[in-house]
């Protein structure tokens, strides 16, 4: 049986998912930070978007700063 991991965005206040990607069991979240944040702020429109990284994240913070940067490198869609 293959093994998948699903990563998601979640609104709490509304309960609902704004964005989902799966991968094969090896998957990391790392690579794919970017991508869900960006279909994130198309598809999901969220008021505001908080990001919380376990200690996970701090093994290799490319990604981190990737996902930080994002900020400046792209105004969000409802500005």
């Amino acid at each position: 049986m293959r093994c998948q991991k699903l990563f998601s965005t979640f609104d709490v206040r509304d309960g609902r998912y704004l964005a989902v990607r799966a991968t094969p069991g090896n998957g990391r979240l790392g690579p794919l930070a970017v991508p869900l944040v960006r279909q994130t702020l198309a598809c999901g429109r969220p008021d505001s978007l908080h990001g919380r990284f376990d200690a996970a994240a701090g093994q290799a913070d490319a990604g981190v700063r990737a996902w930080c940067d994002l900020v400046e490198q792209e105004p969000p869609a409802w500005m």
